[in-house]
């Protein structure tokens, strides 16, 4: 793999890890919202968090609801874990995108829901076209791990010291440090 390549994958990665940090960010603040009682609702968020306290909110018992509450966290500290763990095991972002994968499946099943009862809103829409958005990024993140797995600690290095050198672009100077050539090897062997 020759150094553009790697710089390459290694920008694609990290726009996939930016997606993903948007993704955490605006589930959380849409979490304090919703308990908080508002009806905003930021888009580029996960809707399983938000199914989960819809699920629960209405439950005369405090404990459901408190469980609801602990259990949309939970969810929205799952992606913020793979956000964080993708910095230096990279691995993390398939597992973003498998849960992702599931969040999607369930808005689009719940679309399905409204269509057929005969809802379909121009809004669903525009989500459907931002899940889509998100889902590109992951897979892209995805594939992109795939390809730097096979570079080597040497390859990586001479991308860093050539990007340095002509300091073309800052993205590509930033994703490049980011890859570290010790855990190109410790990801090869697991």
């Amino acid at each position: 793999m020759d150094s553009n390549e790697i710089k390459r994958h290694a920008i694609l990665f990290n726009r996939s890890r930016n997606n993903l940090l948007i993704v955490v960010a605006f589930t959380t603040i849409n979490l304090f919202l919703f308990i908080s009682g508002s009806e905003f609702w930021l888009l580029f968020s996960a809707i399983i968090p938000r199914l989960i306290l819809d699920a629960t909110v209405f439950s005369p018992d405090e404990a459901v609801w408190l469980v609801g509450i602990i259990l949309a966290f939970g969810v929205a500290f799952l992606y913020c874990l793979c956000w964080l763990m993708a910095k230096r095991q990279r691995a993390w972002i398939l597992v973003a995108l498998i849960l992702f994968s599931i969040d999607a499946t369930a808005y689009l099943f719940l679309q399905a829901a409204f269509i057929m009862a005969g809802m379909l809103e121009v809004l669903a829409i525009v989500v459907i076209a931002i899940y889509a958005w998100i889902m590109y990024y992951l897979i892209t993140g995805t594939i992109a791990w795939s390809k730097l797995r096979h570079a080597t600690p040497q390859g990586i290095d001479a991308a860093l010291r050539e990007e340095a050198a002509t300091s073309a672009s800052f993205e590509a100077q930033k994703a490049l440090k980011n890859l570290k050539p010790d855990e190109n090897k410790d990801e090869d062997e697991n």
